[in-house]
């Protein structure tokens, strides 16, 4: 199928096989734009971040592939830390997009201790000026055991996980909490938050859905079940809690990591992908399925997928045209 970028954004059209006669194709784009911070608008910027065709490493976490037809809401993830203009032990991030709002307390480090009784308890927080959001700062972490090493299954390089006392004694807690589910014992063992990308979101995914449902190893998901959950699951950026759904493109949005804040509403993007195959001719919508902020330099980048089918006939014309319709 050929393509025709009709736009001044990255894009790339990916197709596939689903039998012996349809085709999938699906297009992701991708626009980088400047936050005005004080205008409240987003600038038009020469910098473009590649649609990409395998996973990408960054310092913050790991980018999933493109490559992959099928995609639910929009996922949410910053880059880089929340600032205080004065040391202090705690604050907060929080990404709104609407009606939705994701928060994560942000904390100084900690430590088990000793308490007066002789029980672990957590010591006050360092005061901290910049803390980096990725997911060495959350839950997570690797550990041992009877001297049997254990590990996070969705977070390893977080930290706060332990086997037992004795290695939790002095050990850091984490940074970055759920304010619905704070770390209060050594023992316990909160869902990881941050606002890093995963390259695998399908067990973050799982995970929530099982928890979700109830199933325990007294009651198990039935084969059924299983079936269901795994294809409610789709590729993400983002774990599940850092994902909006339907967003439109016309949204006001608020980005707050500790006293830096970014208030902004989304241009209302009507963009769209003309398909022709053969005599046939159709036209489908992009839905917005990623805000990625990068605070150091201010610049938001906005990804838009759109997905079709279409049979396989040979020596017939197919291309895909992506254009910008007037609103």
């Amino acid at each position: 199928m050929d393509f025709i970028n009709d736009t001044n954004w990255e894009a790339r059209l990916f197709t596939g096989a689903i039998d012996d006669q349809q085709i999938g194709g699906w297009l992701v784009a991708r626009a980088t734009f400047e936050v005005d911070r004080a205008r409240g608008r987003l600038v038009p910027t020469e910098v473009r971040w590649p649609v990409f065709h395998d996973k990408v490493n960054t310092r913050y976490g790991t980018f999933p592939s493109d490559n992959q037809p099928m995609h639910r809401g929009c996922d949410l993830v910053v880059l880089g830390s929340a600032r205080c203009r004065r040391p202090t032990a705690r604050t907060q991030a929080s990404f709104t997009v609407g009606d939705f709002t994701r928060r994560i307390d942000v904390i100084g480090d900690r430590r088990w201790v000793r308490g007066a009784d002789g029980a672990l308890v957590a010591s006050s927080p360092a005061p901290f000026t910049a803390m980096e959001l990725d997911w060495t700062r959350a839950f997570g972490g690797r550990s041992e055991t009877h001297g049997e090493p254990i590990e996070h299954p969705l977070n390893p390089d977080g930290r706060g996980v332990y086997g037992d006392e004795e290695n939790a004694e002095g050990g850091m807690l984490p940074n970055l909490e759920d304010p619905a589910e704070p770390v209060r014992a050594w023992t316990d063992s909160p869902v990881p938050a941050a606002w890093g990308p995963v390259a695998r979101s399908l067990p973050w995914q799982m995970s929530e859905r099982v928890k979700a449902q109830g199933w325990t190893a007294e009651r198990p998901p039935t084969e059924a079940d299983f079936d269901a959950l795994v294809r409610g699951c789709t590729p993400a950026a983002s774990v599940p809690r850092n994902v909006a759904p339907g967003v439109r493109g016309d949204e006001a949005v608020s980005i707050a990591l500790g006293d830096d804040c970014w208030d902004f509403t989304l241009p209302g993007w009507n963009l769209r992908v003309d398909v022709s195959v053969g005599p046939q001719r159709t036209e489908h919508r992009t839905s917005i399925s990623g805000l990625w902020f990068l605070a150091d330099t201010q610049l938001l980048v906005v990804s838009f997928r759109s997905r079709w089918r279409y049979l396989m006939r040979p020596r017939e014309a197919r291309a895909a045209k992506l254009y910008a319709a007037a609103a």
